[in-house]
Order: structure tokens, then C-alpha cells, then sequence
């Protein structure tokens, strides 16, 4: 069980408590006055945004630099450029739906802009760091977290410690006959705290583990349930609703039986406009992922009968920064939105001149088969869990790391490498994002560089991708 700090506010608990524990800056960050953001000296910012839960880099993120006025969405590979940021210290933010699966906006950095300045890391928060924000015990690597609020719509049951329970199935024994083998039933119960928050710790990584919600560690009665996915993904977060119920003469059916009670319901309606003032059509405005309607033309929306409570409203657009907010909703209430999003800049498109495929394929062979080099081909590379493992298997590579991606590497007899991927100039931070099974082949040289590889840049390290040798 945990315990918040208790000046957490009530609206958005777990952004709060996460946010609190973690130390991260939520997205929705206030202009920072610094007087180095006011001189005319700029650079380009380049970074990478990760999430350290998947493995993988954020692809289609958006980040944004407030005071500068600057916002653009990653790339493919998690890769982003902020052009013309003033020199100082700024702050970078990251926006992703993997923040949002965690009750969180998104992160930020301080980062101090000046030339020659490193490539900035934003990440998703790791699992030992969230374990460390939600769970009172040493970590335990091969399990799992489940985490959320459970929110009633009414006051009176806001200190009411609910019990939620995580269930799961596991086969025990084995031997020659099915008759060795048992099934084992797991529960892992906890409570929720004053503030309705609960962590489930350690459950099993199962493709179908189920949380139930009682109203307290004595009932038998089950009030919520939830099949949680957590096979692939270490941590996720399931919120439940308590919801007051009412009798209404009015609308209880006359084949009701006495005492029939429907949910509680409100609405909730507003308008969508842009930063210049202009409404946004055709705007997708979600209501806990459940209900989705569209703007109109001018830019207005209305959602009836929503369960009153804390309902999610999250907004997507073309070309607009998402949006997201909690609304409290009570009882027979219309709650009103005004909702402005930010245009998006994309990166703009990169031009890579391609070499004929057959040229390369000739080439390659015939470095190859004069042996110049050191070469590691896909059956050997695909037995490691990065490329940085790989490239310590080869003569003279050496690597330092403060993090996955964040490293230097160096080559003994070499004062420069020339990273190439896929024969066009790329960084070692490039080819640790790469999965160890799209590659089909690695090139170090050097003392004796081919006359096609020489450049002014350093010791060739090729990286070739299956795709990059796929006509």
C-alpha cells in the first residue's frame, strides 16, 4: 500500500501522485522568463524521445519548447529538431498517448541551448523508476504493476478505503501424464488510500489478469471488474467508477421491478477554436474512450448521457497538438468546455539519395570476399539484444555508457567514426534504436578502408538493414 503526500490536489490524482513521486514535469508547463532566451543567438536542439517501458523510440510524439514557440512531432526512429531556439535555458516538453496510459500529460527538460550542446533524451518514466514511485519493496524484474483511482460520484464515499484485488491463474507440476499437472489460483489484494488511489505489485505478466473492486476487504459482492492486459507492457494503469444511482418515477419502466434505479448521467458540450481564434471542425472528441463524437463546422460539440463522476475527455485534430482533461461532472449537470489546440509543425522531409541496389550488393560482395574488414552477418547479429552488443564483439570498438542512449564510442587507431546506415550518414545514438533482427549485416574498417568508403569523416561503420538490401 501507498500513501501520497496529502496537499495533493483532488482533480487528476494519479497525474498528481506519479508527478509528485517521479519528479515529472507534467506537458502543460507556464513560460519560463530567463534572459537568455532573449538574445538574438540561436541553435538547433536535436533529441530523442524513448519509452523506456516498450523498449522502443516514441514515434509521431509531439514536442514543444513554450517560451521559444516551437513544436514539432518525432519521426519514425523517435528523432526530433527544434530550429532557431534561443540560447539559455529552456525547457523541452514531450507529449505521447504512452504518458497518457500512465495518468500522466507528458514530461519536460531543462536544457541549457548553446552550440555543440548533446542530442536530449525525454523518456517515458522506466519501470524500476515507477516501481519506486508507486511500491514500498524491492523491485521485482519479472512482474508487473496495475495502478489507478477509483473515483465516486459520491462525496461521502471519497475516504472510503475500497479493496481491489488482482486474480490471476498459473499451471503448477508436470511430469508424464496430465494428471501431474494442477492449476494454481493467485490473488494479490491491496486497498485504496484517501485519495482512492491503489497499486497492484507484482502481479504475473498475463494476457488476461483480472481486477476486481469490492467495497471493502470484507465483501464478498464484486461492484467493478476489469481484464487487464499486462503480457506485453510492465505497467498499467485501470481507473473504476463508483456511480450513485437514483430512482426517477418519470423514467422507470412500468416493467421494472419496484425500486429499479438507473445511473446517474450529465452532459457535457463546449467548443473547439484554434490559438488564432478560429473554430476546428471536424475535430474527434473522446469521452473515456468510449463515446466519440465530431465538431461541427463551428467548432461546437455535445455529449449526453455521461456517467457523472470524473469522465477523461481527450480531443485529436489534423495538424493540432492533442488535448487532454478530467471533467467533473455531477449529477444531472451540464459541464462547458472551451478547448484551444496548438497547430503542429512535422519535420520537414529529408532527401536521401539512393545508390543502386546491384551496385551495393556487388560492392558489398566484393569487400567481403577481399577480406578487409570486420563483418558480422544477420545470424550472428540477431543473437544479440542491441546493436551495442553486437559491436563489442568487434576488434577495437569500444563503448561507454551512462545509458541506452546515451553513450560514446570509439575505435582504437581511429580519431573519428563515420557511422553510415544504410550508405547514408547517420549517428551510433541512430543505430541503438535499431531491433537486432531488421539487420542484415554490419562493416567496421580500419586500417585498410575501401577507395568506395573512404570520406573525410572517420573509420567507416556500415550498418545495412534488411529493407536497405531489399529490392
Amino acid at each position: 500500500r501507498f500513501t501520497p503526500k496529502d496537499n495533493v490536489g483532488h482533480d487528476s490524482r494519479v497525474a498528481c501522485w506519479l508527478t509528485a513521486r517521479l519528479g515529472v514535469v507534467l506537458a502543460l508547463v507556464g513560460p519560463v522568463a530567463t534572459a537568455n532566451a532573449q538574445r538574438a543567438a540561436t541553435h538547433s536542439v536535436e533529441g530523442i524521445a524513448y519509452d523506456s517501458l516498450a523498449g522502443a523510440p516514441l514515434r509521431r510524439a509531439v514536442v514543444t519548447a513554450p517560451t521559444a514557440g516551437r513544436s514539432v512531432t518525432t519521426d519514425d526512429r523517435g528523432r526530433f529538431r527544434l530550429d532557431s531556439m534561443p540560447v539559455g535555458v529552456q525547457v523541452i516538453t514531450l507529449q505521447h498517448s504512452a504518458f497518457d496510459s500512465l495518468g500522466l500529460s507528458g514530461t519536460s527538460a531543462r536544457v541549457s541551448v548553446r552550440s555543440g550542446m548533446p542530442r536530449v533524451v525525454l523518456a517515458v518514466p522506466s519501470f524500476a523508476s515507477l516501481w519506486g514511485a508507486v511500491c514500498q519493496s524491492a523491485v521485482l524484474p519479472n512482474t508487473a504493476i496495475i495502478f489507478g483511482t477509483v473515483r465516486s460520484t459520491q462525496e461521502s464515499n471519497q475516504r472510503q478505503p475500497f479493496a481491489v484485488d488482482g486474480e490471476w491463474d498459473e499451471l503448477v507440476g508436470g511430469g508424464r501424464d496430465i494428471a501431474s499437472v494442477a492449476q494454481r489460483h493467485w490473488r494479490l489484494r491491496t486497498t485504496t488510500d484517501s485519495l482512492g488511489n491503489y497499486a497492484l505489485c507484482g502481479v504475473a505478466r498475463e494476457p488476461e489478469l483480472l481486477v476486481t473492486l469490492r467495497p471493502d476487504s470484507s465483501a464478498t459482492n464484486v461492484i467493478g471488474r476489469a481484464v487487464v492486459n499486462v503480457a506485453q507492457r510492465q505497467v498499467q494503469r485501470h481507473d473504476f467508477t463508483v456511480q450513485r444511482t437514483r430512482t426517477t418515477p418519470e423514467t422507470q419502466s412500468p416493467t421494472a421491478p419496484s425500486g429499479a434505479t438507473l445511473p446517474a448521467r450529465g452532459i457535457i458540450r463546449g467548443v473547439i477554436r484554434s490559438t488564432s481564434g478560429q473554430p476546428v471542425a471536424n475535430a474527434t472528441l473522446r469521452v473515456d474512450s468510449l463515446r466519440e463524437v465530431r465538431t461541427t463546422s463551428n467548432g461546437t460539440f455535445l455529449v449526453d448521457s455521461v456517467a457523472a463522476g470524473f469522465p477523461r475527455v481527450s480531443v485529436v485534430a489534423i495538424g493540432m497538438q492533442p488535448y487532454a482533461t478530467t471533467v467533473a461532472l455531477a449529477e444531472g449537470d451540464t459541464a462547458q468546455l472551451a478547448i484551444t489546440l496548438s497547430p503542429v509543425t512535422t519535420l520537414a522531409s529529408v532527401k536521401v539519395s539512393a545508390t543502386n541496389l546491384s551496385t551495393r550488393l556487388r560492392d558489398i560482395a566484393e569487400r567481403q570476399r577481399m577480406g578487409l574488414g570486420a563483418m558480422r552477418d544477420s545470424a550472428t547479429i540477431k543473437q544479440y539484444p542491441s546493436v551495442n552488443a553486437v559491436l563489442r564483439t568487434m576488434n577495437g570498438v569500444r563503448i561507454v555508457e551512462r545509458s541506452r542512449l546515451q553513450f560514446t564510442l570509439s575505435i582504437t587507431g581511429c580519431g573519428k567514426v563515420d557511422v553510415r546506415l544504410d550508405g547514408v550518414p547517420s549517428t551510433a545514438e541512430d543505430l541503438a534504436l535499431l531491433d537486432t533482427r531488421d539487420i542484415a549485416l554490419i562493416e567496421l574498417y580500419r586500417r585498410t578502408i575501401p577507395s568506395e568508403l573512404q570520406s573525410n569523416r572517420g573509420c567507416p561503420l556500415m550498418v545495412w538493414t534488411k529493407r536497405g538490401l531489399t529490392p
